[in-house]
């Protein structure tokens, strides 16, 4: 008869894939003041939020609706604001430095005294009211004035926000985690196996 372990190779493997496959933990809901460094928040809505002196850095933003949100003094620095919907957002004093703003709708945004050191504006749009930097030039940095045209005009979609296949994987993606959910649910059959082995 085999002396079984407490903790057999099948038992270890099992919990580590049940540990994987959970995940993170959810992040809490977007607040003003509040602290939301690299938290998720991709595909969500948050129109018309009051969000000042948040801590956003290296938040995952994309493709969100921020729109008409008051977003004074918040640190976005490092954050994944690509294709977001920006528009009538307050940036005022807010810290954008090294952001990801590519192909966002920054229609009537405030951004006077934002830092936009580093920023990725490449396919972003703007408008006439949107208010920018002193002696900052939005089109150097890869931006472009909406002519007034549709999401049809420009490829868009009804939201005129970019299609997902254009955002980058974010660090620590469903596709790494399956992958060690894989290997190790394999490890845990085969030392299921090895145990049944030995004890016929």
């Amino acid at each position: 008869m085999r002396f079984h372990p407490p903790l057999s190779e099948f038992t270890v493997s099992l919990a580590m894939a049940l540990f994987l496959c959970a995940g993170p933990a959810s992040a809490g809901p977007l607040s003003a003041g509040g602290n939301h460094r690299g938290e998720d928040h991709s595909n969500e809505n948050h129109c018309c939020s009051d969000l000042s002196n948040a801590n956003l850095s290296e938040a995952n933003l994309f493709n969100t609706d921020l729109s008409g949100s008051d977003l004074t003094d918040a640190n976005l620095k490092d954050a994944n604001l690509a294709g977001a919907d920006l528009s009538n957002v307050i940036f005022s004093e807010s810290n954008l430095k090294d952001g990801n703003l590519a192909g966002a709708d920054l229609s009537g945004a405030n951004l006077s005294g934002v830092n936009l050191n580093g920023a990725d504006l490449s396919g972003a749009t703007y408008d006439e009211t949107t208010v920018w930097p002193d002696s900052f030039d939005p089109e150097t940095a890869g931006a472009t004035q909406d002519s007034g045209g549709t999401a049809s005009d420009t490829g868009g979609d009804s939201t005129g926000s970019q299609s997902p296949l254009s955002a980058p994987v974010p660090a620590g993606s469903d596709v790494g985690r399956l992958a060690l959910v894989a290997l190790m649910l394999a490890c845990a059959a085969f030392g299921l196996r090895d145990d049944a082995r030995i004890e016929s």
